[in-house]
């Protein structure tokens, strides 16, 4: 090289980076990133503020209690990615927003009253929100509305074995029912496409009916929590009692708090008398009631107190029963026929004997 360009090329020679160079790039570029993030959550926060007081004005003018607010600000909190400004003013927004816990509460209502609680908390919000969400389907000699929140009991074949398993209605369309996908043991069960299915459901007040549908899509991992039946046109009207009534023999002992038209000696037990255990017979037993036999001298509206074991797996205690009626047997004077009605059961108490009533139901129309 010419020497006459040493001299030049010195003067196009990028200058050396030290350490303390390096580090004040560094603490430029993170205090950049750092200034970005507060700009964000300033924002984020302030949206979101924006968004709640939309929330507490329109919830104000809408007439919801503090405690319907308080679940939407709640949810809204849980699920920053959605618009807290939609919520009370779209049904798609609002089911956006408690699509995720409402899964998540039907996996565990059957076992957690609390989760049911919710469940219906949210169910009776929507409801005042936009109004009664339920839809028609069936031929007009059988139409049916299916609201969400109606609970159904399926029966279908899984794995060559006999299934039956209760779910809730999740959203109806044109194209499909959609409803929980039942689970076994905390694993959703993975049903496959066109697999037939029998759907039984009480309507309260009305009656219960029945339809066989099928799976429409098969429950793959990623969608598992929920299960796509197709729409039936033949609804079958089962029962117009208020509740089905099943037929058994189940023995029990109950304990009596008589009735009596002087309020100081109604239902009175006194201490130093000893509590007499009577015995009955029962003839049919429904969610609300049931009725029974005995030799036990009865009056209406007295109040029993009595356990009954429905099976080796179902036992409900200390239940509360209210005599409505009593009646003489002809053939037999000494006994009785008593119509009592449950006092103090519990909806998961209530919801084992309507599964076990239907799941007999079910036994009977295939032997038929």
């Amino acid at each position: 090289m010419d020497e006459s360009f040493k001299e030049v090329l010195k003067n196009f020679q990028l200058p050396q980076r030290g350490m303390e160079d390096v580090k004040a790039v560094m603490l430029i570029v993170l205090s950049l990133v750092v200034l970005v993030m507060v700009i964000y959550l300033i924002h984020s926060a302030a949206f979101r503020k924006k968004g709640r007081k939309v929330i507490r004005k329109s919830a104000l003018t809408r007439g919801l209690t503090q405690q319907e607010l308080l679940i939407i600000l709640k949810a809204v909190d849980a699920r920053p990615r959605i618009d807290p400004m939609k919520v009370l003013n779209s049904l798609r927004e609002f089911q956006r927003l408690f699509g995720p816990l409402m899964h998540d509460l039907v996996e565990r209502m059957e076992t957690d009253p609390s989760a049911r609680y919710q469940l219906n908390q949210i169910f009776a919000l929507r409801k005042k929100l936009f109004g009664e969400v339920a839809y028609h389907f069936g031929p007009l000699s059988t139409t049916l509305q299916l609201p969400i929140g109606q609970r159904l009991t399926l029966k279908f074949d899984y794995h060559g074995k006999s299934t039956t398993a209760t779910t809730i209605v999740l959203d109806v369309d044109s194209a499909a029912i959609t409803v929980a996908n039942p689970s076994r043991e905390g694993q959703h069960l993975r049903l496959a496409r066109d697999l037939p299915v029998n759907v039984l459901l009480y309507r309260v007040g009305d009656a219960e009916y029945q339809f066989n549908t099928s799976v429409i899509r098969s429950t793959e991992p990623g969608t598992q929590p929920f299960l796509l039946l197709a729409h039936d046109l033949n609804i079958q009207r089962i029962q117009t009692r208020e509740f089905y009534r099943l037929s058994t023999r189940i023995s029990f002992n109950f304990r009596r708090f008589a009735w009596d038209s002087q309020l100081d000696n109604r239902y009175l037990q006194k201490e130093e008398e000893k509590v007499e255990e009577y015995q009955g017979q029962i003839h049919n037993i429904s969610a609300g009631g049931m009725m029974f036999t005995t030799e036990a001298k009865l009056d209406k509206n007295d109040i029993l107190v009595f356990s009954l074991q429905l099976s080796p797996e179902m036992t409900m205690a200390d239940l509360l029963g209210k005599v409505l009626n009593i009646s003489s047997l002809p053939e037999r004077e000494e006994k009785f026929l008593v119509h009592l009605r449950f006092v103090n059961i519990r909806g998961k108490e209530q919801d084992q004997i309507i599964r076990m009533i239907l799941q007999k139901k079910i036994q009977d129309t295939e032997e038929q």
